[in-house]
């Protein structure tokens, strides 16, 4: 997924995923998304892929996406950043280089050129750190898309929006990499014009290097070990544009004239300096951030409560629907012992989550010779596990550490599902609202794609 995809998924969530996941999307994802996943073990995975396919169908249906107009809206401003930041970079060089003598001091032009746009990328790094960057990241976002609101009648919330890219990490890393790529491809853009106006001023005009400064002791070696430092990645291949001791001397200013020394030397270790420490890195962090915005889109979890419930509506199996057969070999776990077992609710196992009960074994109750049953039946292997909850019998710490027991137990992978029912004389029926939606806050906030809640319907 790219960054517009998430927008996109984000956009239709905030939308209304009832609305997304209607009948038609669900029929697409039984028929034709559904069989795809089949061989897919991993539940992460198969959320991943599921969530994917589902996003490309509702795309294809739509001729503008909120992520379509993002992506054109980023790749605009990117393009425009490139060709002002070099239209910047050449004034800068004209400006430095074709003054009234036609010279150069070559301490500033360095530090105009290279020093001053990297402590400015420093800075920005330690903002990036130190601030509040949710806040920046949603304000840039909102500019964007404020544009939509104008092309499409069905407008979405942006605040929806936002909370749904700001809600979990990966979107959020995604997209400021983005943003500090857009940057980047400035910053390309800004030494490109820099590398093209410093030759063509060499070709077209007698451009002179010199420098000055007031004290007269010790200047010129520390030039020279600075000059050494610069050119260490091409010293050693092209002496030639390393100016040395005696070039550095010959070409120092003093009272106001400029020496008449020939300085050659000077433009050839100027435009390396800008390809090797100006337009290289640039093109290295440009790169960087575009692999950091891909890699955290590639693992996306999809762990958000309202991506929770979309994947909950479109993977459910309806009355009528046609599945593949039943997973075999799942522990029906009675938590709290409340007496109901897995042939009590043998039809709703069977025709909704598609799995076979087998045996039944109680947990978190105060007998020690069940637990040990039921850690015996959990360490045994099996395919899934269905836990029976009456309810709102657990408070949420009990829920998180009988979680992570049976984590340690099952390993990451094995498929569990909390049930949620009530009891009426004696009989399993289906919950309140009001605890159904408990279980369900909880249950999303153990981010455990290979967890889910349903309700017994009866």
């Amino acid at each position: 997924m790219d960054p517009a995809g998430s927008v996109d998924l984000a956009a239709l969530l905030a939308h209304g995923g009832d609305a997304a996941a209607d009948q038609a999307a669900r029929a697409h994802f039984a028929r034709n998304i559904r069989p795809q996943l089949a061989a897919l073990t991993d539940e992460g995975s198969r959320r991943r892929v599921g969530l994917r396919l589902w996003l490309e169908y509702c795309r294809a249906n739509a001729k503008l996406t909120s992520g379509r107009l993002f992506g054109q809206a980023l790749s605009l401003a990117g393009w425009a950043l490139f060709v002002l930041m070099g239209l910047a970079g050449m004034g800068l060089v004209t400006g430095l280089l074709l003054g009234p003598r036609q010279a150069v001091h070559v301490i500033i032009f360095f530090g105009a050129t290279l020093v001053v746009p990297w402590l400015l990328y420093g800075g920005g790094m330690l903002l990036r750190t130190f601030g509040r960057r949710r806040g920046r990241l949603a304000l840039v976002v909102r500019m964007v898309l404020q544009l939509q609101q104008r092309k499409q009648p069905a407008r979405v919330s942006i605040a929806a929006l936002l909370n749904d890219l700001a809600e979990l990490h990966a979107p959020r890393r995604a997209l400021s990499a983005t943003f500090a790529g857009l940057w980047q491809r400035g910053a390309v853009g800004f030494n490109l014009g820099l590398i093209v106006a410093f030759i063509g001023c060499l070709l077209l005009f007698d451009v002179r290097f010199y420098w000055e400064t007031t004290p007269r002791i010790g200047m010129e070696s520390l030039l020279a070990s600075i000059i050494w430092l610069v050119a260490l990645p091409w010293g050693w291949l092209w002496p030639q544009a390393v100016p040395d001791a005696e070039v550095i001397a010959a070409t120092r200013a003093v009272a106001g004239s400029l020496p008449q020394a020939n300085a050659s030397i000077w433009w050839r270790f100027l435009l390396l300096a800008l390809l090797v420490w100006g337009l290289l890195p640039r093109l290295l962090l440009a790169a960087y951030y575009r692999l950091v915005a891909h890699r955290a889109l590639a693992h996306l979890t999809f762990q958000a409560p309202r991506q929770r419930a979309l994947w909950r509506r479109l993977n459910s199996i309806e009355r009528g629907e046609v599945a593949a057969g039943p997973t075999d070999g799942v522990l029906v776990l009675d938590v709290g012992g409340h007496g109901v077992d897995g042939a009590a609710v043998r039809g709703f196992l069977l025709r909704r989550l598609r799995v076979n009960p087998l045996t039944t074994r109680a947990i978190a109750v105060l007998d020690d010779a069940h637990e040990a049953q039921a850690e015996q039946a959990l360490a045994a292997g099996p395919a899934g596990v269905v836990l029976l909850v009456e309810g709102w019998t657990l408070s949420p710490r009990q829920v998180q550490v009988l979680h992570a027991r049976l984590r340690r137990l099952l390993g990451a992978r094995v498929p569990m599902t909390w049930l949620v029912f009530a009891l009426a004389a004696g009989q399993p029926v289906a919950p309140a609202d009001a605890d159904l939606q408990r279980w369900t806050r909880q249950i999303d906030s153990l981010r455990d794609p290979a967890t889910e809640v349903a309700a017994y319907d009866g």
